[in-house]
């Protein structure tokens, strides 16, 4: 009895978690989620981070969707390769790639905040950033206006 109490709980839970993201996208375009996520993936102090296959190019990004999840028809490109957007962190082989797990992304105005976990590897153990990144809109483009990365 309890462990179905308990599945039932996390099933609720992950739906108030999905319904909170949309709630607070609401207002909000495609084209400014995308702009916004595109300008936190493209950030300068996280390039060094992005990890690079066997042949010495830059792997595929990936985006997890827990708790915060973006609209459905988002599409970004790293390196070249679309932006992977991906229900759960459990299938990622998490010593070869890099992810970002949204916190949360809110527009007020023209402004909008993302916090964020970057992880990625290094020698051979994961590590990870927490970010949080404020952007202004201007006319139609986004431009960060502060960026904080913390290391754990």
């Amino acid at each position: 009895m309890k462990t179905y109490k308990l599945h039932t709980m996390k099933r609720f839970l992950l739906i108030f978690a999905l319904l909170l993201g949309a709630v607070s996208s609401w207002g909000q375009t495609v084209a400014d989620q995308a702009a916004v996520l595109q300008k936190i993936i493209d950030l300068p102090d996280l390039q060094q981070y992005y990890p690079k296959g066997p042949d010495q190019n830059p792997e595929q990004v990936y985006v997890v969707q827990l708790p915060y999840a973006f609209q459905a028809n988002i599409q970004l490109t790293k390196f070249g390769k679309p932006v992977k957007f991906m229900d759960s962190a459990k299938p990622l082989d998490k010593m070869t790639v890099a992810y970002f797990q949204f916190e949360s992304l809110t527009f007020s105005g023209n402004t909008a905040t993302a916090k964020f976990v970057f992880y990625y590897t290094l020698i051979r153990t994961q590590a990870s950033f927490l970010g949080t990144v404020v952007l202004n809109k201007t006319g139609e483009n986004w431009i960060i206006t502060d960026t904080k990365l913390n290391g754990r």
